[in-house]
């Protein structure tokens, strides 16, 4: 990630110190099974979207989630005088989750 920021930058004209500015950005470790979807998401992290379908077959309900992280500090401004692309840039990673229900309950 941090490559491609740095390359992104670079391609756009800025400084290599202005992309590696950004705060780390640490990994969350995910719960193998949880009572709900809602308690899968690591703290500091939310829902974006969510698909509900039977994935494996089984007839419960699984769930397909989009989680970006929700950090300001990966949230930059424009810098000064630089008017090309969408400003505010979010830079938050967002994680791609499969989960599958359980027939005694929740997801796993």
């Amino acid at each position: 990630m941090r490559r491609c920021l740095l390359s992104l930058g670079a391609a756009l004209g800025l400084s290599g110190a202005w992309a590696s500015a950004l705060p780390p950005i640490p990994l969350p470790t995910l719960r193998a099974t949880a009572p709900s979807v809602q308690a899968l998401v690591p703290r500091g992290w939310v829902i974006e979207q969510r698909l509900k379908a039977d994935f494996n077959g089984d007839r419960l309900d699984d769930a397909l989630l989009v989680l970006p992280m929700n950090d300001p500090r990966h949230i930059l401004k424009a810098p000064a005088g630089f008017a090309l692309g969408a400003w505010p840039l979010n830079t938050n990673p967002r994680l791609l989750v499969g989960a599958l229900g359980q027939r005694s309950g929740g997801y796993r």
